[in-house]
């Protein structure tokens, strides 16, 4: 007789029984300090994935847990009388975790996305939306949006560490140093390696705010759902910039690299019971992190109005009004946040904490009118940033001008959200000019003025016409 044929039930299970066997294997002859043929042992499923649940959850009653754990450290941290820039910022962080409250969001019954405080999204249907709403204020988060994945016979930031040589230096900012000078010092990588090997809480919490990433461009790093024309404005930019009148491949000069500060991609390295305290990130870019190791907490001011903005901007450390969300972002998740995105930082103390993010920057096209907005808010409060942006606010807006303008003479001016679009877009970058003439009244803004010149609009007939 035939022999039986199995079923698919006793197929898989036979299968994943033999996966299993093959990397128990591969981990004993790790262990053993035996060579290891990988082509053999590790097999796909075998390298960690980001994600590892197929649906975005928002678990509120983890993230009080989380929030509560905080605020009890926080606590105890305070009880310090040092004035260092640690206990500083903790400070701060503690006063918006007092108040803040988990959002509402799309997966609550009965609440829409225009009613939502945060969104938790599929790839497609966040992609639909950072189209068809450009003026969104809230986060958008996502799970398995980033395609690289690690190893799994070490931690993320092992591997991570690894890429860079050991002397080479990066500044950290250090939880124990005096508000008396500044709040960093320069590490080599050498240094980094050593105090992140045991994923120890030191009680001196080292965050590596600075770092480059080391993994070339044709990763998969950015979040799935941002792989649209509609969101490369800024590799627009930093092509005009770095090879203006050049449509070959870029020649990157190095007097020209120091024009161009890299903020597509970057890494979050911190260690136990970091914080960074309320901002919003510089040249009013949109930005995004994928959690590859750990837990990170982020609380943000939901929905400001314009008044309440201006409010925040005068006095970022101190400002308590309005309604203040958190959430936390775990391995495996990706959050997305628009410009002029008021946020801080939190994680928990405790050995075993350690975390890393691998994070980016962008700009939407059919944004520009609401990135203007935001970047003439940073030039007239400049501590509302984490970094200074006069000369690369003057950059991006006359690369951007240029943009419009040539879709405009060519009939695509619905690639950057319409005529009505670019007509605020046009009114604020005019307010930037401004406020740049009367702050810096030596800066030579006379490009910037012309750039404005040749996108002025005018009323013919029922709708506007760019000139």
């Amino acid at each position: 007789m035939p022999p039986a044929k199995r079923s698919e039930a006793e197929k898989r299970e036979r299968k994943t029984a033999q996966q299993r066997a093959y990397r128990k294997t591969a981990q004993e002859r790790v262990h053993q300090n035996k060579k290891v043929d990988i082509f053999r042992y590790i097999l796909p499923n075998a390298i960690r994935k980001t994600a590892v649940r197929k649906n975005i959850t928002h678990d509120k009653v983890q993230d009080y847990h989380f929030r509560d754990q905080a605020l009890q450290q926080l606590r105890q941290l305070l009880n310090s009388s040092r004035d260092t820039w640690g206990l500083f910022t903790a400070s701060t962080v503690q006063g918006i975790l007092n108040i803040a409250v988990a959002p509402t969001t799309n997966l609550d019954p009965r609440v829409s996305i225009d009613q939502a405080q945060a969104l938790f999204l599929t790839t497609i249907r966040a992609s639909e939306v950072l189209r068809s709403h450009p003026a969104i204020k809230v986060p958008i988060f996502g799970l398995g949006q980033q395609d690289f994945s690690w190893s799994a016979r070490s931690r993320p930031i092992s591997q991570l560490l690894a890429k860079y040589s050991v002397d080479d230096v990066v500044d950290v900012n250090i939880a124990s140093l005096s508000r008396t000078g500044v709040s960093y010092s320069r590490k080599t990588i050498g240094e980094v390696q050593s105090r992140f090997k045991g994923n120890k809480d030191h009680n001196d919490g080292w965050n590596v705010l600075d770092l480059k990433n080391p993994l070339p461009n044709t990763y998969g790093i950015c979040p799935k759902f941002l792989q649209n024309d509609n969101c490369d404005l800024l590799n627009r930019i930093k092509t005009a910039v770095l090879n203006p009148g050049w449509a070959g491949r870029i020649i990157t000069k190095s007097k020209q690299k120091n024009e161009f500060r890299e903020v597509e991609g970057w890494i979050l390295l911190a260690e136990p019971g970091a914080y960074t305290g309320p901002h919003m990130d510089a040249y009013a870019t949109e930005t995004f992190i994928n959690c590859n190791e750990g837990e990170i907490g982020i609380g943000w001011l939901d929905r400001p109005t314009d008044e309440q903005l201006e409010s925040w901007a005068k006095d970022p450390s101190s400002y308590r009004g309005g309604t203040w969300c958190f959430a936390v972002l775990r391995a495996g998740m990706t959050v997305w946040f628009p410009a002029g995105f008021v946020h801080s930082v939190f994680r928990l103390s405790g050995d075993g904490r350690q975390t890393m993010g691998i994070g980016g920057h962008i700009l939407r096209c059919f944004a520009i009118a609401r990135w203007a907005k935001i970047l003439a808010l940073q030039l007239a409060y400049p501590n509302s940033t984490n970094e200074k942006v006069t000369k690369t606010a003057f950059t991006y807006l006359l690369v951007v001008l240029r943009l419009v303008r040539d879709a405009g003479a060519q009939g695509r001016l619905e690639e950057f959200g319409g005529e009505k679009n670019v007509a605020e877009f046009r009114q604020n970058a005019q307010d930037c000019h401004d406020i740049l003439k009367r702050k810096y009244p030596r800066m030579n803004l006379e490009q910037l003025q012309k750039a404005l010149g040749c996108l002025h609009a005018r009323v013919e007939g029922d709708g506007l016409s760019l000139l």
